[in-house]
């Protein structure tokens, strides 16, 4: 699997389709031990850390809450991070298939 956690392979699959500063980061508390240095280095504003680990459903709902603070008329995707995928290459095509014109970033 290499020597790079599965959050680090996952930012580095989406750096070229999405921004960083556009990608919020949702993990539990319980996991924090384990956060690789840059992503301890993040602003609160780009992470969501749950208290208790209550599955994918509450962890969606909730980051979709504060993404639709962030940014009411924001596209949302989902790049999990607790699985190895050796052969998924995110294809800038398959991106601009799914959003020919994404909207300008508002950083509220």
């Amino acid at each position: 699997m290499g020597q790079k956690t599965l959050l680090e392979q996952t930012q580095h699959r989406i750096s070229r389709l999405v921004p960083k500063q556009r990608t919020l980061l949702v993990m539990t508390r319980a996991h924090e031990p384990f956060y690789p240095a840059d992503v301890k280095a993040l602003p609160l504003s780009e992470m969501l850390i749950q208290p208790q680990n209550k599955g994918t459903a509450p962890a969606i709902l909730c980051s979709l809450l504060r993404l639709r603070d962030m940014d009411p008329a924001g596209i949302v995707a989902f790049f999990p991070s607790d699985h190895y995928f050796p052969t998924i290459k995110p294809s800038r095509a398959i991106w601009n298939l799914l959003m020919p014109q994404p909207p300008p970033f508002r950083n509220a």
